[in-house]
C-alpha cells in the first residue's frame, strides 16, 4: 500500500502539468500536442526541460498571457 502512495504521489505534478496543458506526448509518431493550454491562475510561465520522446529531446516553454 505504501509504495502505491508513494507513486500517486510521484505522479501527481506530472497530472497537473498535462491536465493544464492538454500536452500528449505521442511517442509512436514522435510528436507533441498541446490541447487548449491554460495554466493556472498561480501559475504564470511552466518551463518543461530535457523531456525525452521518440529519441529526441526538447524543451517546452507556456507562458500566461492577458487575463
Amino acid at each position: 500500500m505504501a509504495a502505491g502512495a508513494m507513486a500517486l504521489a510521484a505522479a501527481a505534478p506530472f497530472a497537473l502539468v498535462a491536465a493544464a496543458t492538454g500536452l500528449q506526448l505521442d511517442h509512436e509518431a514522435g510528436g507533441v500536442r498541446l490541447d487548449n493550454p491554460a495554466l493556472p491562475e498561480f501559475l504564470d510561465d511552466l518551463i518543461l526541460r530535457d523531456v525525452s520522446i521518440a529519441g529526441a529531446r526538447l524543451d517546452l516553454k507556456l507562458s500566461r498571457v492577458g487575463d
